[in-house]
């Protein structure tokens, strides 16, 4: 059995219904629909709520909007390339669906026609619903069309603060996630019947 993250069980060995029969038309649907999910989503994980392992309650900022120099490296980035940040934050908020470069490259163009705002604010309104944030200090397409650096960078650092690094590309988020179940450290079982 393959845990791949957040949700998304891999299993080799069959599974039965409530009954405790399953039928051999049953045992390959079930199988060839986990197996063509994953291959096709390398790693993409269904919706299901990110991981808390900063065990940071949800339904609040973890940073203010103006928080920008909480993270330096970050903030110069987003002050000469917001269209990095951008990507950052969309593959990881998307889970893997878009590259880093796609809505980087997408976000760029929309910089330079004037309507990055429309983009920007639907990766924070995702980023909000993942974690219950409240839609503040105003509404996302305003926050965006005022300061969207600011927006990028407390995005950035929002997601950073709970755990998933936008430097890193999603697949190593889950990774990261994987090793830290894995080393768990469980006490030896014994076997019925042995005493000392």
């Amino acid at each position: 059995m393959k845990d791949l993250g957040v949700g998304l069980i891999i299993s080799s060995e069959k599974t039965m219904s409530e009954n405790g029969s399953l039928t051999v038309k049953e045992a390959a649907a079930a199988e060839d629909s986990t197996v063509a999910a994953v291959e096709s989503t390398k790693l993409m994980i269904p919706f299901q709520p990110y991981p808390n392992p900063t065990g940071l309650p949800e339904g609040q900022w973890t940073t203010g909007l103006y928080d920008c120099l909480d993270d330096r490296h970050n903030c110069l980035m987003t002050a000469f390339c917001p269209w990095v940040t951008l990507g950052q934050n969309a593959h990881v908020i998307d889970r893997g669906t878009i590259s880093c470069f796609a809505a980087g490259a997408i976000y760029a163009a929309l910089i330079y026609a004037g309507c990055n705002s429309m983009y920007g604010c639907t990766y924070r309104a995702k980023l909000r619903g993942y974690f219950s944030l409240p839609e503040a200090p105003l509404p996302d397409g305003i926050v965006h069309c005022i300061c969207f650096f600011c927006a990028l960078c407390q995005d950035y650092r929002e997601l950073k603060n709970r755990g998933i690094d936008p430097s890193v590309s999603w697949e190593a988020n889950v990774e990261n996630w994987m090793d830290q179940k894995t080393t768990l450290i469980v006490p030896p079982t014994t076997e019925p019947g042995m005493e000392r």
